[in-house]
């Protein structure tokens, strides 16, 4: 076995490795080794020296992502048996080979135990992401691997190059790393989308959302629907689907709202409405009210020091829904600010509702799909939440 670099935490702070947690954080170590250096592999040793996990070091507030509570060597072999338990989970779920849709997650970082790798599958093509370093210095390995598993693979793209900027000085690149499909077209419950690999935002679709688009689809029928952060239209997809009599998609991003126009015409002969505008501006500006309104807003918390302005965020672009809702009209809202809790979210939407006077019921609760598993030892991995509100 390889000799790796040990770290020794502080007396107490080994608690949380003992419970699983995969983070250690920056102020429970006690000693680095000098020769250290960002994606080194290493123990993690409580203050007697005693053994306790092993994982990736990365110069940060996390500064350690456990991969294993076992003394063992992290080799192609740890990966090929990590990675295919992701993917034989998900066929257990019924995932993989659906019938409905084509597109997937394959790994979810903390939620299959390989914290910091993104793999998302669409439609034969393979998005490899890397939020840290030790796995970034995997990525041949791991690529290798997933060549093997049973799905048809045309290309795999590696797409860490944001994920990684600001936590490391190692320069990245997006590339392919096999093939080279830029543009692909993915099936989702009878809805057709065009997902461009090279840009947008995450992978490069919202796979997470599958389930809540099929379940909003049942309230537009012949209702006046509002997307919001209407992306590159997944929900104004679904909404058509669902019968809407008419509906209005909106997004700061003249790319993406082309990109939702091209979904649209897959789909469908209509022409609805699609406005490039920021969101709050769009709600001070319009004087038009809706059945549905559908708000799925990007991160507005994307680290501790932005958290107050993040739910101040929350709470207003809700309480402009809440005004803009009609009587008898339904708010699909949705947070996927991992620093944000269901609790907290519920709050901001409470304080919303405090300044409508309208009576407000919670009709449903949700948050990602099944091939996006939390972990139980690691709660910080239910990024996504949602509820649907009936507004009288």
């Amino acid at each position: 076995m390889n000799p790796y670099s040990k770290i020794i935490l502080h007396p107490g702070k080994q608690r949380s490795v003992l419970r699983y947690h995969p983070w250690v954080f920056s102020g429970a170590i006690k000693e680095l080794p000098k020769e250290l250096q960002d994606g080194d592999i290493v123990e993690v040793l409580d203050s007697n020296q005693n053994f306790l996990a092993i994982g990736m070091y990365q110069k940060g507030s996390i500064s350690i992502r456990i991969l294993s509570w076992k003394k063992r060597e992290i080799n192609a072999d740890f990966w090929k048996e990590s990675i295919e338990h992701s993917f034989e989970m998900r066929k257990l779920l019924g995932i993989i080979d659906n019938k409905d849709f084509n597109s997937y997650r394959i790994i979810n970082a903390e939620g299959d135990n390989i914290p910091g790798l993104i793999v998302d599958y669409y439609n034969g093509v393979l998005v490899f992401q890397a939020h840290n370093l030790g796995i970034y210095h995997q990525k041949d390995i791991i690529c290798d691997i997933l060549q093997q598993i049973h799905i048809p693979i045309e290309s795999i793209y590696d797409k860490s190059a944001s994920a990684l900027m600001g936590k490391t000085i190692v320069p990245t690149k997006d590339s392919f790393l096999y093939g080279n499909t830029e543009e692909i077209e993915i099936l989702e419950y009878g809805k057709k989308f065009c997902v461009r690999i090279t840009d947008g935002q995450k992978t490069g679709f919202f796979l997470d959302q599958r389930e809540n688009r099929l379940w909003i689809e049942k309230f537009c029928k012949n209702k006046k629907v509002l997307n919001a952060f209407c992306y590159t239209g997944g929900f104004s997809i679904a909404a058509l689907k669902g019968g809407a009599l008419e509906l209005t998609s909106v997004d700061s991003s003249e790319k993406t709202i082309e990109l939702a126009i091209k979904n649209e015409n897959l789909n469908f002969q209509t022409k609805s409405s699609y406005i490039c505008k920021d969101m709050f501006d769009f709600f001070s500006s319009s004087s038009q009210n809706y059945d549905v309104i559908i708000l799925d807003p990007p991160a507005f918390v994307k680290s501790a020091s932005s958290k107050e302005n993040g739910l101040k965020g929350y709470k207003n672009i809700n309480a402009n829904a809440m005004k803009k809702i009609n009587k008898n009209g339904i708010i699909f809202t949705f947070s996927c600010s991992q620093g944000v809790s269901s609790e907290e979210f519920k709050r901001e939407i409470f304080h919303a509702a405090e300044t409508s006077h309208k009576k407000i019921q919670i009709i449903h609760q949700t948050h990602h799909s099944l091939d996006h598993p939390i972990h139980i030892y690691h709660p910080e991995g239910e990024y996504l939440k949602g509820f649907g509100l009936y507004i009288s």
